[in-house]
């Protein structure tokens, strides 16, 4: 409901007992993320969101993303969903996060909370793509980049029992014996809750950004075929265009 427990919702995650052994199952979860953050916490003394904006924001000139936008974005802001505390036009979420588990943080979380936009993330796609350097600014290094998109767990399977195939926090799409037309494109990946997908094609040095807006006004909206449909016209472009 809005009101912050950031602390308190911390140290609960911490102190969780495993469900399973680690490399068991695959079961994707925000409670992940968010212990990531604590991590970078732990290590540097900042909160994930200030260690992001010193070392990859601001080298990369992503001068347009962040956590908790101010109000002076307000214009170029999209709404979500509808909140007592909403403080959009409306009670629209407006410059606020979705997610109730970062709200609950104020914003900063580790699984949610990022703002920004599409010249801004292109910055970061191209950095991945040139293996953790843009513009003779490094970011990570060339092997950083190549364990982050790494299949991890090669046999592990998600709780229904399906190949679930992961880097470091990336969802990989590698090619399998007899893969016919784009599903011969290995690509890397994530998507966010609310609409968001971004999506890199290494070996063609390509990448997707959507960013949709599945949320506003219910909550209600569907974005999976659409995002389907647009990995599959990318894939069959590009295998049209290899030699």
């Amino acid at each position: 409901n809005g009101f912050l427990c950031r602390e308190a919702i911390r140290k609960y995650i911490r102190d969780l007992d495993l469900l399973r052994k680690p490399g068991d199952v695959v079961q994707y979860s925000c409670l992940n993320a968010i212990l990531c953050a604590e991590v970078i916490r732990a290590v540097s003394g900042m909160e994930h969101s200030e260690f992001a904006a010193k070392h990859v924001f601001q080298p990369l000139g992503m001068t347009e993303t962040g956590f908790c936008p101010s109000h002076e974005f307000s214009a170029r802001l999209v709404p979500t969903t509808k909140m007592d505390y909403g403080r959009g036009p409306g009670g629209f979420l407006l410059g606020q996060v979705h997610d109730p588990l970062a709200a609950m943080q104020g914003g900063i979380s580790g699984n949610a909370g990022l703002f920004s936009t599409v010249a801004d993330l292109s910055r970061y796609a191209q950095m991945m793509l040139n293996l953790g350097e843009l513009d003779g600014v490094r970011i990570l290094q060339p092997e950083t980049i190549q364990q982050m998109v790494r299949i991890q767990n090669p046999e592990a399977k998600n709780t229904q029992g399906n190949l679930s195939r992961r880097g470091l926090l990336w969802g990989i799409d590698e090619t399998e014996p007899g893969d016919q037309g784009e599903a011969m494109v290995e690509a890397y990946g994530h998507t966010g809750y609310t609409g968001t997908a971004i999506r890199i094609y290494p070996e063609h040095g390509v990448y997707i950004i959507a960013l949709a807006n599945r949320v506003h006004p219910d909550d209600s909206g569907k974005v999976d075929l659409f995002r389907e449909k647009v990995w599959r016209t990318v894939g069959e472009v590009l295998m049209r265009a290899a030699p």
